[in-house]
């Protein structure tokens, strides 16, 4: 399962950087002080626009599937109880944030470029809810890695970096790209590992 949820962050990943790496989406995100400009890149290119909003949601689900696999995996090896809440908790965050995210994105579709520009998070909170949500399963998936005995050169570079991004979403805003690098970086590190299970974990007791 390990191999499978490695495939899947860096499936995700790919997938959202796709999206995110289109010229229509690029330009809009580098002219926010433009707002004529924006509706007129989106105006210009609505199907680039569709298509790069639909591939990053669809990017934030398939490494939210893979958080939930990786979660199943690491409690499979041990009924340690705090093991096993952080395993739901991260699973439960990482689907909960990628369905908002995917709502918010959908709704960038479907709305008029004028509409979208004047409130391109529309709504708000569920996209300040993704990033919030997807920093903290970052953050425990970091705490798994280490309670699983996985190598603390992936462990504790995924929970520092989870938790900086948290803080740097609470006080500067959300970036998606960082996401995206974060389970490329940690899809690949699956991969590379041996594919043999960590040391299981000792029962809670």
């Amino acid at each position: 399962m390990q191999k499978l949820a490695g495939i899947l962050f860096i499936l995700g990943a790919l997938v959202a950087i796709l999206g995110e790496s289109r010229p229509v989406i690029t330009n809009v995100f580098g002219t926010i002080d433009n707002p004529q400009l924006q509706v007129e890149y989106i105006q210009n290119d609505p199907t680039g626009w569709a298509v790069g909003n639909l591939l990053m949601g669809a990017g934030s689900l398939i490494a939210a599937i893979g958080v939930v696999l990786f979660a199943r995996q690491v409690q499979s090896l041990s009924n340690n109880r705090n093991v096993r809440i952080a395993g739901y908790l991260g699973a439960a965050m990482a689907v909960v944030g990628a369905l908002f995210w995917a709502i918010v994105l959908y709704n960038r579709v479907t709305t008029a470029p004028q509409e979208v520009v004047a409130n391109m998070d529309d709504p708000r909170w569920m996209a300040v809810g993704y990033f919030l949500l997807t920093e903290v399963a970052l953050t425990l998936i970091g705490f798994l890695l280490l309670q699983a005995n996985y190598p603390k050169w992936l462990a504790w570079p995924v929970l520092v970096l989870g938790g900086l991004t948290l803080v740097a979403s609470l006080f500067l805003g959300g970036i998606p790209a960082v996401h995206s690098f974060l389970f490329l970086i940690l899809g690949i590190a699956l991969l590379l590992l041996r594919s043999r299970s960590p040391q299981p974990l000792p029962s809670a007791t």
